[in-house]
């Protein structure tokens, strides 16, 4: 069987989406583990662009946004939950109008970054979710995956954030 033309695309926007993902959970003690350790949180995004590829012509670029935008949210949620939200002002140091004008567009402009590097990958992995071989073997791959977790109760796949990041909200709402 050939391996279709997308596949290297794919699986290199699958990896650099799971890097976004679990970026800040990054451990110097375990440097390549922590950073391509698949998480519910990028099957989450994954099947969100299997449906936008599924979807029409004109669906696809808004929905597509929004699944970009979820994985920014993710990414900086999970980063300040770690870190805390004030870790740009913490590293640019300073207390003035200025550092913090600073250290905000210092972290917008990570945001932006991480935003367009999300859209570049997500063309890599609906191209390749345009492929029936491709989408069929990731969708393979993944449900053996969940069964081996849930035999072996050997942990595959990391928690996700979502629901941490919902009940967050919802203590600010309240």
């Amino acid at each position: 069987m050939r391996v279709p033309r997308a596949m290297p695309g794919f699986l290199a926007g699958f990896l650099v989406f799971d890097l976004l993902v679990n970026l800040p959970g990054f451990l110097p003690a375990f440097p390549v583990g922590s950073l391509i350790l698949p998480s519910i949180d990028l099957l989450v995004v994954a099947a969100a662009l299997l449906g936008v590829a599924q979807a029409g012509g004109s669906a696809r670029v808004p929905l597509r946004i929004v699944t970009c935008g979820l994985l920014v949210i993710l990414l900086a949620f999970e980063t300040a939950s770690r870190f805390g939200s004030d870790i740009a002002l913490r590293l640019l140091g300073g207390g003035s109008a200025a550092w913090i004008a600073g250290s905000c567009a210092v972290s917008l402009a990570l945001v932006a970054a991480a935003a367009g590097v999300a859209w570049l990958a997500s063309g890599l992995l609906l191209q390749g979710f345009s492929s029936t071989i491709v989408r069929s073997t990731f969708l393979v791959v993944v449900a053996l995956c969940a069964i081996l977790q849930v035999a072996t109760r050997y942990r595959i796949f990391a928690p996700s954030a979502i629901p941490r990041l919902f009940r967050d909200l919802w203590n600010v709402i309240r």
